[in-house]
């Protein structure tokens, strides 16, 4: 930033520049996000995600918890969970840890592969 000169407050003040690119980059984030918000819509409505799922992944949107580019990557570990054949409740425990972000999707989808593995009977 430079500093306005002739003002006696010292403060700075962002050029034309600097503010076209602050303007861009917001301009930018605001489509990522919308983009996001319309996939979140997609996956619901294809059953990627419950309608709980999708609530909670548009709340870590809105609080910038969920990075836009990443939320591709937590929805296809969701489907991927549901191709294991985990029990209803540990599913459901599954997929809302990777949807809150407590555990990665490749963390959760390994756990379940456990699970099948060691406990076959276990498995729906």
């Amino acid at each position: 930033m430079s500093y306005v000169s002739g003002l006696s407050y010292g403060f700075a003040v962002p050029s034309l520049e600097q503010q076209r690119l602050s303007d861009t980059r917001r301009a930018r984030r605001r489509q990522e996000m919308e983009a996001a918000f319309a996939r979140i819509g997609e996956a619901r409505a294809q059953g990627q995600l419950t309608d709980a799922e999708a609530r909670w992944a548009e709340h870590e949107l809105k609080m910038e918890r969920l990075l836009p580019e990443k939320l591709e990557g937590r929805i296809s570990a969701l489907v991927a969970l549901l191709s294991l054949g985990l029990g209803a409740r540990d599913l459901y425990d599954l997929r809302l840890m990777v949807v809150r972000g407590q555990m990665s999707g490749e963390g959760a989808l390994e756990l379940g592969r456990v699970v099948v593995d060691a406990y076959p009977w276990y498995a729906k």
